[in-house]
């Protein structure tokens, strides 16, 4: 464990460029105060592929997790109808363990 980090989910998300300000909000006024109810979650990175021509396309949700038994696998799933509401598709997560933090 890092920094007391011990894990990062890392998600593919694309998202469609017409409902990326609509899915900002809800990212910020739904999703984080959702996740921060959960125990042993400690934070979200979101990135944004830089592509000029598609501003919406590809992002990379990092969750960060305080243990291995606290990250939860599915936790962006428990939220796929509310995603694809605001036009979010994602991809099956990817989990790291946090082996350094600067």
């Amino acid at each position: 464990m890092v920094g007391g980090i011990a894990r990062a989910h890392v998600t593919s998300l694309s998202v469609r460029d017409e409902q990326r300000e609509e899915a900002l909000r809800w990212i910020d006024e739904g999703l984080v105060p959702a996740l921060r109810q959960k125990p042993g979650f400690q934070g979200l990175l979101l990135l944004n592929e830089e592509v000029e021509e598609e501003p919406g396309g590809e992002w990379l949700a990092v969750l960060f997790w305080e243990n291995v038994q606290l990250a939860e696998p599915g936790v962006l799933a428990d939220f796929s109808d509310q995603l694809k509401a605001v036009g979010i598709g994602i991809t099956h997560p990817r989990f790291y363990e946090v082996v350094r933090r600067t």
